[in-house]
């Protein structure tokens, strides 16, 4: 397990972030396999991000919630970070941040 630490401009950042990392934890139990291809990554990620439009547009009609909405935003934000996750590993697009965070950096 690695501890994070960040400063962030106000408690609602915080608490998004804590959402998203949470949504990424909970699909990874979820779905532990994921492709390796990414078009279908992004694929999935754009699909997470057409039901933020549903959900937005039936809340503007009057029909959906801000907590329905909230959690397809942090399900879409959770799918990026799933992404990058994967890419990283595959691709290594990130040297030195996790040698960084293994030796017991913060940010």
């Amino acid at each position: 397990m690695t501890e994070l630490n960040l400063r962030v401009t106000s408690p609602e950042i915080a608490a998004s972030i804590l959402c998203v990392i949470e949504e990424v934890t909970r699909a990874e139990k979820k779905h532990p396999v994921w492709t390796k291809d990414n078009v279908k990554r992004a694929a999935i990620i754009a699909e997470e991000a057409g039901e933020v439009i549903r959900e937005a547009n039936l809340l503007d009609e009057g029909k959906g919630s801000l907590e329905s909405l909230r959690i397809e935003i942090i399900q879409t934000a959770a799918t990026c970070f799933r992404m990058l996750n994967e890419m990283s590993k595959d691709e290594d697009l990130q040297p030195g941040i996790i040698e960084y965070f293994a030796a017991g950096g913060n940010l």
